[in-house]
């Protein structure tokens, strides 16, 4: 009874805070935006070199990010053009250090000849540990950069 009391309390506040909710639903859309990018990324391995998928797998996983956090998390409807510039500069910073770290990886995996299971497996690990980061950091840009409400600030002035 103190368990489901307990769960409930702590459900209750997380509905009833806007902040807490939206944290949920981005790395809701999160989770979906990384599906996106680990498959994109396996099949264009097939096509392109391990860092060429990355990169463009990394494109579409933003772009369905973007979407989707718009769309679902924010509520935004409108300053598109505002809201997808400052999204491609943030999203240009995230491609870079998930491709950075994971070419870094690779590289020294070779030059020091480390005994890898499997490349994927590696680079799997090392691709979810990227994007939470990127994940954590991107919430609050966008939350407070991105997406954020102008119409509080209008009325002020």
């Amino acid at each position: 009874m103190i368990i489901i009391t307990t769960f409930n309390i702590f459900f209750l506040k997380i509905k009833q805070s806007k902040l807490l909710n939206q944290l949920f639903k981005f790395y809701g859309v999160s989770i979906i935006s990384c599906i996106v990018n680990l498959g994109s990324r396996y099949i264009l391995n097939f096509i392109f070199s391990f860092v060429q998928s990355i990169f463009v797998s990394s494109i579409l996983g933003g772009i369905a990010n973007f979407v989707l956090v718009k769309k679902y998390v924010f509520h935004s409807k409108n300053r598109m053009t505002r809201e997808l510039c400052l999204y491609g500069i943030i999203a240009i910073f995230g491609i870079c250090f998930i491709t950075t770290l994971s070419a870094g990886f690779e590289k020294i995996s070779n030059v020091y000849h480390i005994i890898i299971i499997s490349q994927d497996i590696t680079y799997f690990v090392i691709q979810l540990l990227s994007l939470g980061v990127n994940a954590w950091v991107g919430f609050f840009l966008c939350r407070y950069i991105v997406f954020r409400d102008h119409s509080c600030e209008n009325k002020k002035g």
